[in-house]
């Protein structure tokens, strides 16, 4: 606590907005005994106003283990002498008895999937192009577009002119049909080689999204996000297995009736094996997650977060073998195998934490290549693998 002639801040000055958060995480375990895991970060960073995130985990007086758990909203607003909590400005929500939280997620995720197909059903269009289009549509012009439209020569040169625009605009008004055969037909009647390099375009144009996605969101401390999106391109961990593997199950609960949302534990994503229906069990944490934790001795051990993660994944695996017989007896038409399955953790920044740093690799190395059960790859290392993918794509090496 900060104090000047005028008033009482909650931090000095000189305090970083990373220390900010870190400080109110340990506020929390440190006034409650019974708080667990505890993750924070950032929704809104400046210039003035910081709120943040947090959630804690509850665990059971008696027990100990997991009871609930609590998201709190907070923010503080960062003045020349120091940060003030608004106090007015914060509120919590927990799953104690209703789900509060999981409510506010399904509102928004609504939310979200209304506004975009709001957006695809009525096209925004400014009033004066709206104009020019009524008028030009309305007049003897629109026939002679279509004259102009219908001779070879004309429409060869509208496409070169149109190039990359026009490329875009096709394929948004292919997928918007319903009768795709003629469509088909017209594909076919290209030669293999130009079918080829469309291919090799298309795959190289979802590569450079993912990518962009990548180097923008690399300070995205959201779990919910990196869930949803490593679930849409699910091809990018396909790619760390030898086997053949695809996308199965997200949220899949391992430890109750049906692998679909009924039970006690429940995974990020899970993969199965394309031939043999092998399953692979997949956890993610963020990019932000600290892979290290304090310096000892002449090393460095794990942090918390790593150490519980790898925790959490091979409970994951015992859960979803012990109860393997259970859970597909509830539903037999969805055929999977748990034969000793592999289990891959994502999580951390490798160049952002231990770049450089030898000691620090050392023992991130030492530690990962010695877990046997569990295939331990940092966010940067999965998407480096893209970058290697649209390599080959571009140049066959």
């Amino acid at each position: 606590m900060a104090v000047t002639a005028s008033r009482v801040f909650d931090f000095s000055a000189e305090t970083t907005p990373e220390q900010v958060k870190a400080e109110i995480e340990r506020n929390f375990s440190k006034n409650n005994p019974n708080v667990g895991k505890t993750q924070s970060c950032f929704i809104k960073e400046g210039p003035q106003t910081y709120k943040f995130a947090i959630i804690h985990e509850i665990l059971d007086r008696e027990t100990k283990e997991h009871h609930h758990n609590v998201l709190t909203l907070k923010s503080y607003k960062k003045f020349k002498g120091g940060w003030e909590h608004q106090e007015e400005r914060t509120f919590t929500l927990d799953d104690e008895n209703i789900d509060e939280i999981n409510l506010l997620e399904t509102f928004i995720t609504n939310f979200r999937s209304y506004e975009k197909q709001e957006r695809k059903s009525y096209g925004l269009i400014e009033k004066n192009d709206y104009e020019k289009f009524s008028t030009i549509s309305q007049s003897e012009l629109g026939d002679t577009i279509s004259e102009i439209l219908e001779d070879a020569d004309n429409y060869k040169r509208i496409v070169q002119q149109g190039g990359l625009n026009l490329v875009k605009d096709v394929v948004e008004w292919i997928f918007q049909q319903k009768n795709t055969e003629p469509i088909i037909e017209q594909l076919n009647s290209l030669d293999i080689d130009t079918l080829k390099e469309l291919s090799t375009v298309a795959g190289i144009s979802q590569i450079n999204k993912i990518v962009e996605i990548w180097k923008e969101n690399k300070n995205n401390c959201s779990e919910e996000f990196w869930q949803t999106t490593l679930t849409e391109y699910s091809w990018i961990i396909s790619q760390i297995f030898a086997a053949p593997v695809l996308l199965y199950k997200e949220k899949a609960y391992v430890g109750g009736k049906t692998i679909d949302n009924k039970g006690a534990n429940l995974v990020d994503i899970i993969y199965k094996n394309k031939f043999s229906s092998n399953v692979v069990i997949v956890e993610l944490k963020t990019p932000c997650t600290e892979i290290l934790g304090g310096e000892y001795r002449q090393t460095y051990s794990m942090s918390s977060e790593m150490t519980g993660a790898i925790s959490q994944t091979l409970n994951y695996k015992h859960q979803l073998q012990q109860n393997y017989v259970s859970i597909q007896m509830a539903d037999r038409k969805d055929v999977f195998e748990v034969i000793n399955p592999r289990a891959l953790l994502t999580i951390g920044n490798f160049n952002k934490e231990l770049y450089s740093h030898d000691i620090k690799v050392e023992a991130f190395e030492l530690y990962r290549q010695n877990l046997k059960d569990v295939y331990v790859l940092t966010y940067d290392e999965l998407f480096s693998k893209v970058e290697i993918l649209k390599s080959i794509l571009q140049n066959g090496k």
